[in-house]
């Protein structure tokens, strides 16, 4: 009859001092690497999806409007582009931090927006460069000639072939997002005590007696954003029209 307060092993778990009930063994406090490991790719890869899905939509929208109405539309968001462009992604990011309640906004959301706002220029440029070629295509002066109007030939015909380049920042984007939060935790900011993330575990294991709890989450870290940059380079091949080109062939 096991003591009272002593954790007790299920039927079906390992003995509580297996040397193999602990894969990556406990932190300082005695917590399960492995399941911290774990939980915390929860909230990196969400934030670096959310970010991702926000700032593909916004440069993708301008970037096609600014391609194909021109005008007064193109140097507009051209500008806007150049005066996101002068600040800093993470010290944004380091501001928003700082300056959001957790209380009103969480704090992965004023994270994911910030890098939202700050990421989604070079989205604009791939797509906006890509829309000005579409727009010369024969289906779009076609369409044009037919009298449709410039906004359902944008939706119909502009859009839907321009964003290709788009889904290629995505990846690249979601990459660079765990980085910028992974860093943020590491620092101590942005990061909730009570909810693990790979870069407050990193950060934790700076000790001398934990110096080697920093390796798994770190691993994860980088699989993770070499993951979202392989899906990326793979999207590029497969949206390239000589590699079609050369796979039909």
């Amino acid at each position: 009859q096991p003591s009272a307060g002593r954790p007790v092993a299920k039927p079906y778990e390992p003995a509580i001092d297996a040397t193999f009930r602990r894969v990556l063994g406990t932190d300082a406090l005695g917590r399960d690497v492995a399941a911290r490991v774990l939980w915390g790719g929860r909230r990196s890869l969400a934030i670096g999806a959310a970010a991702a899905a926000l700032l593909f939509a916004i440069g993708t929208l301008l970037g096609a409007a600014a391609g194909h109405l021109g005008g007064v539309v193109d140097a507009a968001i051209s500008r806007a582009i150049e005066v996101v462009l002068c600040f800093p992604a993470f010290f944004l990011v380091l501001c928003a931090v700082a300056w959001t309640d957790p209380d009103v906004v969480p704090v992965q959301v004023s994270i994911a927006l910030v890098i939202a706002l700050v990421g989604w220029t070079t989205t604009a440029r791939l797509v906006r460069a890509e829309a000005l070629r579409v727009g010369a295509s024969g289906h779009v002066l076609a369409a044009r000639a037919l009298g449709l109007s410039p906004l359902r030939v944008l939706a119909l015909h502009v859009l839907p072939n321009s964003i290709g380049p788009a889904i290629v920042a995505f990846g690249f984007a979601a990459g660079g997002a765990i980085g910028i939060e992974s860093s943020l935790a590491f620092l101590g900011l942005g990061a909730d005590v009570s909810i693990p993330s790979w870069g407050a575990l990193v950060g934790a294991a700076r000790g001398a007696d934990q110096s080697w709890a920093w390796i798994a989450p770190g691993a994860a870290v980088f699989l993770a954003v070499l993951a979202w940059v392989l899906v990326a380079e793979a999207a590029r091949t497969a949206l390239e029209p000589r590699g079609r080109a050369g796979a039909s062939a």
